[in-house]
């Protein structure tokens, strides 16, 4: 829902709220492997991990299209009851009642707007907050409750995953008038983050599982940050601007290295951006500009591949990846940028034309590293710790236009390389 209201000429409110809910059922879901249906041909990762080798049909066997969905009294008083007191960040009852997804979404926004003088001088706010959470519950051994290689009954694995994702944003700015040559801005906003790690339990075989009370770790981010910006038009057809943002990121994270042990990280990341940018009006509907700007993304911590890995595990992801750490730094790209946009021939074409360079250093890159998990009997893990892989040069052009050939006809076409 929307509501716009203009008490006086001078102050418009504009607020946005949304509320949804998603209820599905089990996914249709089809298996190759895995050593409880009988038709693995190799195993790589123990018997709950076995793998498939070789060439695939692709005509999937109808015997193997299934799911073992019985809802019986252990796995809803395990998984859903959560009999067990397990902790978790909200209740799988007021989700679900049988195997499916289940999603719970608010949002809000609301923006003021406040004209301060007859100049123009606007005083603007904007409050966002955002709130979602996400449960399923599924079956893990693909199979209809039944081995299709020799009619056994198969035990139940069933699994519940959800998590709760959270975020909160203010900004404050104050804008000039439009109508004369200078122009500025200036503001602050605010902007809170707080995801729990996905949590999991299981029903294995008759036993509730908590998978390493992962359910009551998180990330975290808080960032305070000032802006501004200056606008001067040299010609009626030249424009130079100016702008730069400051900012403050602290993130934290709190990991389950088992169930009751955990550990807290945090780290503050300051950083300041700049952008300058020149543009010419070829004619009022089109603009060719060149820019520069420099972007900052702060870094973090490999909380579920480094600090949650076993000793074992951790002996051998650093032997494979020496540079992993516990956090990894920020990254930052220098973008230099030429472009022409707009539209041509009364509004029947309309194109943008870029070539860009940029410097990207300290670029954070996931890498994947499979490892012997340390259990009995043997199995794999395979952790993605992300690392700051030095410098990277970019260049590159991108096209895209559109043109009106006949009424009711228009092409495009888009073109990028780099």
């Amino acid at each position: 829902a929307t509501l716009l209201l203009k008490p006086t000429e001078k102050l418009k409110i504009r607020t946005f709220f949304n509320y949804f809910e998603d209820a599905d059922g089990p996914p249709a879901q089809y298996v190759i492997g895995g050593s409880t249906a009988g038709v693995s041909n190799c195993n790589r990762g123990g018997p709950l991990g076995a793998y498939w080798c070789g060439g695939v049909n692709q005509e999937a066997d109808p015997a193997l299209i299934s799911a073992n969905l019985q809802m019986t009294p252990a796995i809803y008083n395990g998984l859903i009851l959560n009999t067990n007191n397990i902790p978790v960040p909200f209740s799988f009852e007021d989700h679900l009642s049988d195997y499916g997804l289940s999603r719970k979404a608010f949002q809000f926004s609301n923006r003021i707007d406040y004209e301060l003088n007859d100049s123009g001088l606007t005083l603007t706010s904007v409050t966002a907050y955002h709130r979602e959470e996400v449960a399923t519950l599924s079956d893990f051994t693909f199979r209809g409750g039944v081995n299709p290689a020799n009619g056994a009954t198969l035990g139940t694995v069933s699994t519940a995953f959800g998590y709760r994702d959270r975020d909160f944003s203010q900004e404050l700015r104050l804008v000039s008038g439009q109508d004369s040559r200078f122009r500025w801005v200036a503001g602050a906003n605010y902007l809170f983050m707080k995801q729990p790690t996905g949590y999991v339990i299981s029903s294995f075989l008759g036993s509730i599982l908590n998978f390493g009370a992962a359910q009551v770790g998180r990330d975290q981010a808080t960032t305070p940050a000032v802006f501004g910006g200056l606008y001067y038009d040299v010609l009626p057809a030249l424009t130079v601007s100016v702008e730069g943002r400051y900012q403050q990121d602290k993130i934290e994270g709190r990991y389950a290295t088992n169930a009751t042990t955990f550990v807290n990280v945090s780290k503050t990341f300051n950083s300041f951006s700049p952008r300058v940018s020149v543009d010419y009006k070829l004619t009022p509907t089109s603009t060719v500009y060149a820019l520069f700007s420099q972007g900052k993304k702060p870094g973090g911590f490999n909380g579920t591949s480094i600090i949650t890995a076993t000793p074992f595990q951790l002996a051998q992801l650093l032997a494979a990846l020496p540079t992993a750490g516990i956090g990894f730094d920020e990254e930052e790209l220098d973008n230099f940028e030429v472009g022409i946009k707009g539209s041509f021939m009364d509004g029947r074409v309309r194109l943008a034309l870029n070539a860009y360079m940029g410097d990207y250093t300290g670029a954070q890159v996931p890498v994947a590293v499979t490892i012997d998990r340390g259990t009995t009997p043997p199995s794999v893990v395979t952790l993605s710790p992300t690392i700051n892989i030095g410098n990277i040069d970019l260049s590159g052009v991108e096209f895209e236009g559109e043109a009106i050939v006949l009424p009711g006809l228009r092409i495009g076409a888009t073109f990028a390389i780099s």
